[in-house]
């Protein structure tokens, strides 16, 4: 195993230098996008197109909408950011290619709304578009481009249905190629990785600054508001997903989201949260006890979390999949909960699935369960051995429910430990080892408490 003092100057890790700025999301780095054209372009066969669809406002409710966010795919080939954009590469009959944005007009009233566009100069000059045309023109643009090639692979959003539908009528005769992209999203380059890094980096510092602290009489939701406000100080411009905060019996609610209960003296806290930095995710979760000690019980069953984990790293490798970690994370778990008597001996997959009803991880990257948004198939994706530069969670956790048929001492204990995990040629590289996670170290930073 890597160790992040073994990786010196890698970028993304604490005390290395990043290619971006570290307290505002990146600037714009064309390079990096041109380069993932020219690889898409290299797998399209002479003579094709290949069109990318963006994003669109989400609505929340009557005519309110939520923050906007970009297309994953659309950004991901080009950093463009606009709504109802849409990218294509077009690869010639000789082998060279070109790339246009399709990008919404100029408009001088709804830009006092929503704030300035590129427009198609824009477009060129900032995004590097061979060729760029408004919205407006869209039918026209894309029946050119059928006309100009004998084959068009389409790229989906996995939020954008409607213009996903529109396309898909205009050329009619297309290739998804949604789990093509997919596969290119689940293998990070170095500047991904950087980015990755430093969302992790701020989350880190988010955990750090809660754990810390101790607010008399507090509730979950003044505890996800120091965290948060933490994050977006260091320059996070959103949340990955939405934070959980749960305490006590709520941490046995796996997505627990209510965030508003007290937190009693003796309860355990689980908070589940990532830092979303240049539209790339972080995904860490930690478990402590607010009185600044385990008691008994929570102790035992944390080093069973903490101890599935640790097994999971050891066999962690490329060619190792996410099926294989979990079998190796449900045998320590199983035994650990036998020997405390919450399972018989010849207890069955299914009972254990009472007390650890999750998967063990998943990708991360510019989604948080990155790149089976539909386009590969999750259960297919478990049984994929990893390849270096792939980014996982590790995650596993134990949950007693009240109404669990074991002694009330265990009831309401709630434990998840999750760790952001970069594969390499030897190993792994634990990103988020600069939360602590072992017991002793967690009890350690809380006898620091700071009072709020």
């Amino acid at each position: 195993m890597a160790t992040l003092s073994s990786v010196g100057s890698m970028p993304g890790l604490k005390d290395s230098s990043l290619p971006f700025p570290q307290h505002a999301p990146p600037h714009f780095n064309a390079k990096f996008h041109q380069h993932r054209r020219a690889h898409l372009a290299h797998m399209m066969p002479p003579n094709s197109a290949a069109i990318i669809i963006g994003g669109l406002w989400q609505t929340r409710n009557g005519d309110n909408l939520h923050p906007y966010r970009p297309g994953n795919n659309l950004f991901y080939f080009s950093g463009f950011e606009e709504e109802e954009s849409i990218g294509i590469i077009k690869k010639s009959a000789t082998g060279e290619h070109t790339f246009m944005l399709i990008v919404p007009p100029k408009d001088p009233t709804k830009e006092v709304w929503s704030g300035s566009r590129a427009g198609i100069e824009g477009a060129k000059k900032e995004f590097f578009a061979d060729e760029a045309e408004e919205t407006t023109n869209l039918e026209c643009t894309l029946g050119k481009v059928k006309e100009s090639v004998k084959q068009i692979f389409l790229i989906p959003s996995d939020v954008n249905n409607d213009l996903n539908e529109k396309v898909s009528k205009i050329i009619v005769n297309t290739i998804n190629w949604g789990s093509v992209v997919s596969q290119m999203r689940l293998v990070k380059t170095e500047e991904e990785i950087a980015i990755i890094g430093r969302a992790i980096e701020i989350t880190a510092e988010g955990y750090k600054k809660i754990m810390r602290c101790w607010v008399p009489g507090t509730n979950e939701g003044e505890l996800q508001a120091i965290h948060e406000c933490e994050i977006r100080k260091l320059g996070a411009v959103r949340l990955a997903f939405p934070t959980i905060v749960a305490a006590g019996k709520s941490a046995t609610t796996l997505h627990y989201l209510r965030n508003s209960a007290s937190i009693n003296s003796n309860d355990l806290i689980l908070v589940d949260s990532g830092a979303e930095y240049g539209n790339y995710s972080s995904d860490i979760t930690r478990t402590w006890p607010n009185s600044g000690r385990f008691s008994k019980e929570q102790r035992e069953l944390y080093d069973i979390v903490y101890q599935a984990q640790q097994a999971v790293f050891q066999i962690l490798q490329p060619g190792v999949c996410l099926n294989d970690l979990q079998a190796e994370s449900e045998r320590v778990i199983e035994r650990g909960l036998r020997d405390l008597g919450l399972l018989s001996m010849n207890s069955t997959r299914e009972e254990l699935k009472l007390y650890y009803p999750h998967g063990i991880g998943h990708h991360i990257g510019l989604d948080v369960h990155d790149a089976h948004d539909g386009a590969i198939v999750y259960q297919d994706l478990k049984q994929q051995g990893f390849r270096p530069n792939m980014v996982i969670t590790v995650e596993p956790g134990v949950y007693i429910p009240e109404n669990a048929n074991v002694d009330d001492m265990w009831k309401n204990i709630g434990i998840r430990i999750e760790d952001d995990v970069l594969i390499t040629r030897e190993g792994y590289i634990n990103l988020s080892e600069i939360i602590p996670s072992h017991p002793d170290e967690i009890e350690k930073l809380l006898s620091s408490v700071d009072y709020i």
